[in-house]
């Protein structure tokens, strides 16, 4: 893998991050310049636009239309008895987990009050810069990314369907996460790229795994724009993607 890394330097030289953004920013950056009229959310391609809901002035506010996929909640209420407010909206997932790209690092434990994560982005610059890497977050429906938490990638034995016609199983005894056929080379192409940008650690089981969804589902014409636009703001590519938009 070492040895495919530097080819990849090689040939597509890192570009210095034109606006070094932390996680709150990415995510106003994301709706704003990237993802304002891209049509569909990432796990279960259901229709979302970003509206102000109550009318309060609140642009950031979005909202999703669980018509358009099929998406029904596995939770439409709360343990506490109100409307699941995850399972109508979209957020902003980690496709590699904060865990993932920040658990090698010091600053992951705990400090006082803090998270091991808030540690990190409190006081460690570089995983706030990992964190805030827009080529690692996507639109997923809200109740699908608390679902997955930070549940790896693999393959799940029957694929159970709890969430009406969405294609995304979580099977909780193995804490493996199943998506759609359609988005797995994304997702292979976001932990190549984390991988070579910030570390994150992937088993060589797990890395031979994304090496052939990469082959199996090539990249489309949507990643090309989603990469393109990502650049313009952040000053960077995804190689793994970018080589392709080329051709």
């Amino acid at each position: 893998m070492k040895g495919f890394i530097l080819l990849v330097l090689i040939s597509f030289p890192l570009i210095s991050i034109a606006e070094p953004l932390k996680f709150n920013s990415a995510k106003t950056k994301l709706r704003t310049d990237v993802y304002y009229d891209v049509p569909d959310t990432f796990y279960c391609s259901c229709q979302f636009a970003f509206t102000d809901n109550d009318n309060d002035g609140n642009k950031d506010e979005n909202t999703i239309y669980p018509t358009s996929c099929g998406y029904t909640p596995r939770k439409p209420i709360t343990s506490s008895g109100n409307p699941n407010k995850r399972a109508v909206r979209i957020e902003w997932e980690h496709v590699v987990p904060a865990e993932q790209f920040g658990g090698h690092r010091d600053c992951w434990k705990k400090n006082g009050s803090l998270s091991a994560r808030d540690n990190c982005r409190r006081n460690d610059s570089v995983f706030a810069l990992a964190e805030g890497d827009m080529h690692n977050l996507t639109a997923a429906v809200g109740e699908l990314n608390g679902d997955r938490s930070n549940r790896r990638f693999g393959q799940v034995q029957g694929e159970p369907r709890v969430y009406g016609s969405c294609d995304f199983e979580i099977n909780y005894d193995t804490d493996l996460v199943e998506p759609k056929d359609s988005v797995k080379g994304d997702i292979a192409r976001i932990y190549l790229y984390m991988m070579l940008h910030h570390e994150a650690q992937v088993s060589p089981k797990k890395l031979a795994m994304f090496n052939e969804w990469d082959v199996l589902d090539p990249v489309s014409p949507r990643e090309c724009v989603i990469d393109e636009r990502i650049s313009k703001v952040q000053g960077n590519h995804n190689p793994f993607v970018w080589e392709h938009c080329l051709k």
